[in-house]
This record gives structure tokens, C-alpha cells and sequence, in this order.
């Protein structure tokens, strides 16, 4: 689940899915309160992707969520919106650097140095 900038639990409101499809439908798009609420379930899981990234730069975190809402609007594509191919899509534009692995120093033994 996505949080505040608090850190309190929170979710994002139909009223800014709205704001957001006013924008996409600006681009000869219009979505249907069940595409709105497909785009949204998609942002969530996601958003849900980036969170798991625990070396992840928090403070970036509301910026990082715009950009991603305005992805998943903008690859959303026509009626009718498929959860698995707007998902698909979406994780494909989610930069690298935003999930990363650890590297084997930071799970393992601290490196060994030199005589």
C-alpha cells in the first residue's frame, strides 16, 4: 500500500484518477469508470513493485508516484484497458535504478582488504 508523505497508509483518490484522465482524454482519450478503476489497480501493483526496492531513494517517492500515474494514463491506450497488458507496459518504463538488487558486499561478508 502506497503512504502520505507522513508515512500514513493511503490511497489515491478516484477524484485525482479523474484529474488525471482529464489530462489523458485531452489526447482523444476517454476512459470509462471501469478502464479508471483497471488504471488505477495497475498503478497500484506498480507502485507496489517500487516499494519492495528497499535501497530506494524515499524522498524521490511522490515525484517517482506522479510520474508512474502519468505513465500508466498515457500507455493505458483506448477502451477497453486490460489490467495484465497496461501492467506489462508499465513495468517495462519503470526506470532500472528505481528497483535494485543489492549487490553481494551488502548481503555477504564486508570485502576483504589487502595486506
Amino acid at each position: 500500500m502506497s503512504r502520505d508523505r507522513h508515512g500514513r497508509p493511503s490511497r489515491h483518490s478516484t477524484v485525482e484518477a479523474r484529474e488525471v484522465a482529464k489530462v489523458a482524454s485531452r489526447r482523444d482519450r476517454v476512459f470509462d469508470p471501469t478502464d479508471l478503476e483497471i488504471i488505477d489497480r495497475v498503478y497500484e501493483a506498480a507502485w507496489a513493485r517500487v516499494e519492495t526496492d528497499i535501497f530506494r531513494d524515499i524522498a524521490k517517492d511522490d515525484e517517482r508516484k506522479t510520474a508512474l500515474r502519468q505513465w500508466a494514463f498515457i500507455l493505458a491506450g483506448r477502451h477497453p484497458v486490460d489490467f495484465d497488458t497496461l501492467y506489462e507496459k508499465l513495468e517495462t518504463v519503470i526506470p532500472k535504478p528505481w528497483i535494485t538488487a543489492p549487490t553481494k558486499n551488502l548481503r555477504g561478508s564486508p570485502p576483504q582488504v589487502g595486506p
